[in-house]
């Protein structure tokens, strides 16, 4: 089952919820979850330490997910290292345009980094409006 990938976020019981949520294509109540713990430190650790290196996509999503809407101004180079890793490794395509949000989010603009958000605009109909905004805000 799942649980033994959850790492140690402080409620292992609200990422599987979250998953079920993801599994069922019910992204406005995974969003609102994700709102509801991503200011939590102890999710931000999760996210970093597990959540991002997990094999399941769902869980990647939600760490991805909780760094995206955060309000955080900034992250550890700890936290950036591993995201930028992540993003280096992804190979989930939605996944790694939603990590190179993330990544312009903390003035990470690399080319890599824009023309990731570029191809967003071009090809995921579901992120092209936030990847559109994104890059209006350079």
């Amino acid at each position: 089952m799942i649980e033994k990938d959850l790492g140690r976020m402080a409620n292992p019981r609200f990422v599987e919820e979250m998953i079920v949520l993801a599994d069922a294509g019910q992204w406005e109540e995974f969003d609102k979850g994700v709102l509801s713990v991503c200011n939590d430190s102890n999710n931000i650790s999760w996210a970093v330490k597990s959540g991002l290196a997990n094999s399941n996509e769902n869980i990647r999503d939600l760490a991805i997910s909780i760094f995206e809407q955060t309000s955080l101004k900034v992250l550890t180079s700890d936290q950036m290292s591993k995201i930028i890793e992540r993003f280096e490794r992804e190979s989930n395509l939605h996944l790694r345009r939603k990590l190179a949000f993330v990544l312009f989010k903390y003035d990470h603009k690399e080319k890599n980094v824009i023309d990731c958000i570029q191809d967003a605009i071009k090809n995921d109909p579901e992120l092209s409006e936030k990847a559109r905004s994104l890059l209006t805000q350079k």
